[in-house]
C-alpha cells in the first residue's frame, strides 16, 4: 500500500460525505448545488409527481401551461401527500379537502370555510427548477441558487440519449467507482469495453485536481491515455466507445450521482452522439430493439442479486444489453450500503479515489467552519476529456 493511501486511511472522519440529510455536513454542502431530480418527458402537463432527494420528499408538477413547479410534499392543512392532488391553471389542489395552492405556494382557496382573512398566512415553500439537456434540475439549499452549469458539446450533440436508475448503495460509492479506471479491465471485461482498447492491458492511474473537480487518467502504452472527470461535486464526464459505425466520435457521457437518501442513489445520465439525418433514425430504431429485448429478460436488479445472493455466476448471465449496469451493481452494492472505509487496504492505482476523498474532506471542513470555498468551474467537454 503506498504511503499516500495509508496516511489518508488514518486521518479520514468516518462517514462525512456519505450522509446527505438536511442536517447533515454533506447534505447541506449538496443543497448548495443544482441537481437533477427527473427526467423532463416524463412529467407530462397537468401531472404530479413524488420526489425523494437528500433524505427529503417534494411534490413536482407541470402546469397545463408547462410550467415546472416544485414544493413541499405535504398539503400545510392535514399533511397528506400533495402529489395525490390534480392540478389546475393556477396551481395545485389537495386531493383531501380541496386546499388549492398557486405555484408561488400561497394558498388560493379552502372550500367550506366563511372566514379567509387568514389564506395569506398560509404559503407552501416552493424551489427553483430549471429544465436543461432533458433534465429537471432542482436547487434545494439557502439563498439565491447560483448559475445553472451548461455543457455546450452536449447542446451541440446530435443526439441525446437520455436515462436514469436507482441503485441500493450510497451514492459516494458510485462516485468513486467512476474515477476507477483499473475496475474497467476486470469488472466490465465483457461487454461495453470489451472491444474499445480498454481492456488490453492495465494502466497506470495518474490523478490531478482541477478546476472543476480533479481528472483521473489511465495511461497505456504507446501513449494512449483515456481520462475521466469528475465535476464537484457528483458530476462525472468522460467518453465511451461508439456502439454504431455511423458515429462520427466516441460518445459525451455525463452522469448526475444524486442521493435520495444515505442508502439509495439515483442516476441521471445524458449521452451526446455524433449522429445525424438518417443514421440518427438507425440509432432510435436500435434502442427501440434494445428496449423490446429488456422488456423480455428478467430486471437488472434481480439478477444482480442473485449473483450477490450465490445463486448465479456474473459470467453466467450472458450478453444482455444492460450488462455494463449489472457488473456495476454487484460491485458497488457488494460493497454493502454504505462502504467501510476503515477497513479498505488501498493502493497506487487508487490514486483518484484518495483524492476525491481529500477534496471533499477540504471542501467540508471549509464548508463547516465558514471559510470561503473553491469555486468550481465548468470546463467544455469538447476539450476535457477524450477517450483513447
Amino acid at each position: 500500500m503506498s504511503t499516500v493511501a495509508q496516511s489518508y486511511e488514518q486521518r479520514t472522519p468516518a462517514k462525512r460525505y456519505e450522509e446527505t440529510g438536511p442536517d447533515a455536513l454533506a447534505g447541506q454542502y449538496l443543497r448548495t448545488f443544482w441537481h437533477p431530480i427527473a427526467i423532463a418527458a416524463e412529467l407530462k402537463a397537468g401531472r404530479t409527481m413524488p420526489v425523494h432527494v437528500l433524505g427529503e420528499s417534494f411534490t413536482l408538477y407541470r402546469t397545463p401551461h408547462g410550467q415546472c413547479v416544485l414544493t413541499e410534499f405535504r398539503c400545510l392543512h392535514r399533511r397528506t401527500q400533495l402529489s395525490t392532488g390534480w392540478v389546475e391553471a393556477d396551481g395545485l389542489r389537495c386531493l383531501y379537502h380541496g386546499w388549492k395552492f398557486g405555484i408561488d405556494g400561497q394558498c388560493l382557496e379552502i372550500p367550506g370555510e366563511e372566514n379567509t382573512q387568514y389564506l395569506k398566512r398560509i404559503k407552501l415553500k416552493t424551489y427553483p427548477v430549471k429544465e436543461y439537456l432533458g433534465l429537471i434540475f432542482a436547487y434545494l439549499g439557502p439563498g439565491e441558487p447560483p448559475a445553472l452549469p451548461r455543457f455546450t458539446a452536449f447542446e451541440n450533440a446530435g443526439y441525446l440519449d437520455i436515462s436514469t436508475y436507482t441503485r441500493e448503495c450510497n451514492y459516494f460509492q458510485n462516485l468513486e467507482n467512476g474515477v476507477d479506471e483499473v475496475h474497467v479491465n476486470f469488472t466490465h471485461a465483457v461487454g461495453l469495453f470489451e472491444h474499445s482498447g480498454l481492456n488490453e492491458e492495465v494502466p497506470r492511474v495518474q490523478a490531478e485536481e482541477t478546476p472543476y473537480g480533479l481528472v483521473a487518467k489511465g495511461v497505456r502504452s504507446g501513449g494512449r491515455v483515456r481520462e475521466t472527470h469528475l465535476l464537484m461535486p457528483n458530476i462525472l464526464m468522460l467518453k465511451l466507445p461508439a456502439q454504431l459505425e455511423e458515429e462520427g466520435s466516441w460518445r459525451n457521457y455525463i452522469s448526475w450521482r444524486v442521493p435520495i437518501n444515505d442508502s439509495v442513489h439515483r442516476t441521471f445520465i445524458v449521452l451526446g452522439i455524433d449522429i445525424h439525418g438518417d443514421a440518427k433514425q438507425k440509432l432510435i430504431a436500435a434502442k427501440q430493439q434494445e428496449e423490446e429485448e429488456l422488456a423480455k429478460l428478467e430486471p437488472l436488479k434481480i439478477v444482480a442479486n442473485k449473483v450477490l445472493a450465490g445463486e448465479l455466476a456474473l459470467d453466467e448471465v450472458g450478453r444482455r444489453p444492460d450488462i455494463t449496469g449489472i457488473q456495476d451493481y454487484v460491485t458497488q452494492v457488494g460493497q454493502d450500503v454504505i462502504v467501510d472505509c476503515s477497513a479498505e487496504r488501498l493502493g497506487r492505482s487508487d490514486l483518484a479515489i484518495v483524492l476525491l476523498r481529500r477534496i471533499w474532506d477540504r471542501e467540508l471542513t471549509a464548508f463547516a467552519a465558514g471559510k470561503p470555498l473553491t469555486q468550481w468551474q465548468v470546463p467544455d467537454m469538447l476539450q476535457a476529456s477524450k477517450g483513447l
